[in-house]
């Protein structure tokens, strides 16, 4: 039987990715992007990814109404179910999954591979990767080499915030008074921790507890969890792309013709205009996509669900 290629991506925020995975769930290629533009940066990523026939497509993230009518899929899901399938996929056994990504942080609790119960955070980045960038920019470190510099560390300094912009002024503060960046930077891995903590977590976790998103990459974070929870993190190969993985694991589902429209996504035939609905009181910013001259649809929905 000819083998079946699916597309998953995971269009948030922050980060953009893409994967193509065969029908035994093999990751055959992927792309990692930072968000500059969801056109711009679906159009990037094809052009570096590998092109297989593809039969299914689906679509997760903050982004994924503008990406299925840029792009059109098969399917799309909230990120909950998508971590969720990606990672049962790789740790079939898990029963605790935090998932960290550069603005939002997750916990999901997975009971027989069925989701028991989940939250989400957006309100404050100080729980979340922007957290450690910022941190990281101030101190000109490329953010790759965060958790290597901050597991150098003797004695970690203490950073008592809750916010991220305080955060890393205490941050820098502290570097003015002669502290050590690799404490600093322990301070600040050991300071997200303890935010996330105080969101989602009371009590012991349920164990086995799996690690995915971007700052999952992050060692001394992944340190500070096993510390703090006082158990094992794991932290699966690819776990950056769960998401991803996980939207072309649930895209092969469904059965027929794909609605996907291809890799050859030319940018400049795109363009998004935003207009003031005026039809109630909400005032809603709605943004309405053309191609090529001609209106496709609208990227983001108004409150009172007429968009």
């Amino acid at each position: 039987m000819k083998t079946k290629y699916h597309v998953g991506v995971d269009c948030g925020n922050g980060t953009i990715k893409v994967v193509i995975i065969d029908d035994n769930n093999k990751l055959m290629d992927s792309v990692y992007l930072e968000n500059q533009g969801v056109i711009k940066t679906l159009s990037k990523a094809f052009k570096q990814i590998k092109h297989y026939p593809i039969s299914s497509c689906g679509i997760v993230g903050a982004g994924r109404k503008l990406a299925n009518i840029i792009i059109g899929s098969d399917l799309i899901k909230t990120e909950i179910i998508a971590h969720t399938i990606g990672v049962i996929n790789s740790v079939p056994r898990v029963k605790t999954l935090i998932d960290l990504g550069k603005e939002d942080g997750k916990k999901i609790k997975v009971n027989n591979k069925i989701i028991e119960d989940s939250e989400m955070n957006q309100s404050c980045s100080a729980g979340c990767g922007s957290y450690l960038e910022n941190v990281a920019y101030r101190f000109n470190i490329k953010i790759e080499d965060f958790g290597d510099l901050a597991l150098k560390s003797k004695n970690k300094a203490h950073i008592d915030s809750m916010c991220s912009v305080f955060g890393t002024s205490s941050a820098q503060n502290l570097f003015n008074t002669g502290v050590a960046i690799e404490d600093i930077f322990r301070g600040v891995a050991n300071s997200l921790v303890r935010n996330f903590k105080n969101i989602f977590i009371s009590g012991k976790v349920e164990e086995p507890v799996v690690f995915t998103g971007g700052v999952s990459k992050n060692k001394a974070v992944v340190k500070e969890f096993e510390e703090q929870l006082n158990c094992k993190i794991i932290v699966p190969n690819n776990s950056h792309l769960m998401g991803a993985i996980g939207a072309a694991i649930l895209g092969k589902k469904i059965k027929g013709k794909t609605n996907f429209k291809g890799f050859d996504l030319k940018e400049k035939n795109y363009k998004v205009n935003q207009f003031i609905c005026k039809d109630c009181e909400n005032n809603c910013n709605i943004p309405m996509v053309y191609h090529n001259g001609k209106e496709i649809g609208v990227s983001y929905s108004g409150r009172c669900g007429k968009w």
